[in-house]
């Protein structure tokens, strides 16, 4: 990994949300990690996360991989899709295909920054489409 050993250890690994499977728990420096990644296009950050995601699906059974999008607009206004990116480079890794375009955002929602699981549960709900 690209991190110190104490920035490391401190990173949380999660386990499987149900069928979505994460590595890091945003919080702490799991979550400055991301937000140097999303939000200020940190490429080695990115790195960082790649290899902790492939760690994580290391052994496990999957066809794709499917990156929840950004709607359009927040796209255009920050420049990125960070779950594509993501995605694109896990893809790349894993030797599996990256299934883009296969949900899509139904409408608009408030940036998720600052809520809790139980908000951003009702968030996002009914906004993403198959």
């Amino acid at each position: 990994y690209l991190l110190c050993g104490a920035c490391a250890g401190a990173l949380v690994p999660l386990a499987g949300l149900r069928r979505v499977h994460t590595a890091i728990a945003y919080e702490g420096k799991g979550g400055e990690l991301l937000r140097r990644f999303k939000f200020q296009q940190r490429r080695d950050a990115l790195g960082v996360l790649l290899d902790f995601l492939c760690e994580r699906v290391q052994g496990r059974q999957f066809e794709g991989i499917v990156p929840v999008p950004r709607h359009p607009r927040r796209v255009r206004e920050l420049g990125s899709d960070p779950t594509f990116e993501i995605g694109r480079g896990l893809a790349r890794r894993t030797g599996r295909p990256l299934w883009d375009g296969v949900l899509r955002r139904s409408r608009p929602t408030p940036p998720q920054t600052g809520l809790g699981p139980t908000d951003r549960r009702r968030n996002v709900h009914g906004s993403f489409r198959a």
